[in-house]
């Protein structure tokens, strides 16, 4: 569904200008990552907004993309399965998060050892030298450690969450 719309869209830029534009397999790539990314958002604040939680739906949404964004993690085949799977998770956290603060350090420790474990689980596909897996590693320990300062419970289970999708399981 969205890769069919990305490739649509890249279709209709490549035709508009076919000299100044990328390859269209350039194109479809990167439509596909701002279609699901805009999806994603947009879905996940009006599920927020509908169920009274807006803002810890965003919370929650934020801190999982930022550790994602230094811990890497599983990809599902399609967009839309990652979408519809963001989307569940980060709608329903806010509901979750009165668990988290039960046992905030457990998670909090649990998190930390996930990446220093697994950390980083980058897809085969990235340009990414193997040379700065060491800084990512840091910075999502960075990540985590701060919310020993802001106590946040939905960003306790985001990062829970989070580090779940770098355990090596299934496929790689």
């Amino acid at each position: 569904m969205i890769e069919r719309a990305a490739r649509h869209l890249a279709i209709r830029i490549k035709n508009a200008d076919p000299d100044h534009t990328a390859s269209l397999a350039v194109l479809e790539y990167a439509l596909t990552i701002l279609i699901n990314m805009s999806l994603i958002a947009g879905v996940t604040l009006l599920v927020g907004w509908w169920t009274g939680k807006p803002a810890p739906a965003a919370e929650a949404l934020l801190d999982f993309a930022l550790l994602r964004l230094f811990s890497g993690g599983f990809h599902f085949r399609s967009s839309a399965a990652c979408s519809a799977a963001t989307i569940l998770l980060c709608a329903a956290i806010p509901f979750l998060a009165p668990w988290a603060e039960v046992h905030p350090a457990a998670i909090h420790l649990l998190c930390l050892i996930l990446l220093l474990l697994f950390a980083p689980r980058l897809d085969h596909r990235t340009a990414m030298p193997k040379t700065f897996y060491p800084l990512l590693k840091c910075l999502s320990l960075a990540v985590v450690a701060a919310n020993f300062f802001f106590q946040s419970p939905v960003a306790e289970l985001a990062f829970l969450a989070q580090c779940l999708t770098i355990l090596p399981l299934g496929r790689r």
